[in-house]
């Protein structure tokens, strides 16, 4: 086998299947990789995760995509548009052969992210929830793409963020700024600052701060129209968390799918188990790494705003 083989291999969906299915998954990373100067082992195309180095691993993530394809064909064929579907083929491309090239392909510089005109419509009577705050970007992102809205909660651990979120809030009305992180259920765990970029939940004890996560369900009482969630490898939990207003309320939803290689296909999986309601689209906002990969979950045309 040789790179020849693998740009034939990853032309369509179909074929990409007939190659992981037919031949062993090292083989297939020995041949995409030949012209590399690292050993496959040594390769991280997702070395932005903080949970453990594993997953940032580019055999773990070929593993995962020849060991779960059925899932990845689930999702595939639940896109709703070619533009999506293109996305889809270029992302699990760089899985096969991690060239940036995949990536500039299926990113949209258009469009900010989270907003992309063609999906999210908004009115005055939005009710917006920002899980993963962050300094309040995406708050003033909602406000300057979707205009007047009824009410925006946004959700932030980060003491250090949490400060910025609070001023950038203070700006505008209507908006409730609350210091938890997001999850399944009432809980206090291990936090770490990863300093201002971003912040993350750590799975041991050292040098971490107890922080309160609390879930939409149990602390937003009214109805929601608009769920936005990078919480950075937390996604399951908090949908899970969320179920209660995805059933009853039907709002749309941009989720991360890119902080564990199984996001890609569980997170859509697990909204259409909670609420088959969706349609489904991909975008991804970045040309040089395999972060900020983002499902859209809009509800079937007769949910839909106008």
């Amino acid at each position: 086998m040789d790179q020849t083989t693998i740009q034939a291999g990853i032309s369509s969906f179909e074929k990409i299947r007939e190659l992981l299915t037919e031949n062993n998954i090292y083989d297939i990373m020995e041949a995409a990789t030949q012209n590399l100067k690292s050993d496959f082992f040594e390769i991280a195309p997702m070395e932005s995760l903080p949970r453990s180095k594993t997953y940032r691993q580019y055999c773990f993530l070929a593993k995962d995509l020849k060991e779960n394809l059925r899932h990845y064909k689930w999702f595939y064929d639940k896109l709703e548009e070619p533009r999506s579907k293109d996305v889809f083929l270029n992302l699990i491309r760089y899985r096969i052969l991690p060239d940036r090239q995949f990536l500039r392909n299926a990113c949209d510089k258009e469009h900010e992210q989270y907003f992309d005109p063609e999906l999210i419509h908004c009115d005055k009577d939005e009710v917006f929830v920002d899980c993963g705050g962050f300094t309040g970007d995406t708050v003033e992102s909602f406000i300057r793409n979707c205009g007047d809205y009824k009410h925006i909660y946004t959700y932030e651990p980060s003491a250090e963020n949490l400060e910025k979120c609070r001023h950038t809030a203070g700006k505008y009305d209507n908006i409730t700024v609350k210091p938890f992180g997001v999850g399944k259920k009432e809980d206090s765990i291990p936090f770490a600052q990863s300093g201002p970029a971003s912040s993350f939940i750590l799975d041991n004890h050292n040098n971490a701060s107890e922080v309160r996560i609390t879930s939409l369900d149990a602390d937003i009482k009214e109805p929601v129209s608009f769920i936005k969630m990078d919480v950075e490898g937390f996604e399951i939990d908090a949908l899970i968390g969320a179920k209660r207003h995805i059933r009853n309320d039907n709002p749309k939803l941009a989720v991360c799918i890119y902080h564990l290689p199984s996001d890609f296909w569980e997170i859509p999986g697990l909204i259409h188990a909670i609420n088959p309601n969706y349609d489904f689209y991909l975008r991804h906002y970045s040309d040089e790494q395999h972060w900020e990969t983002v499902v859209y979950a809009i509800p079937k045309a007769k949910e839909k705003h106008a």
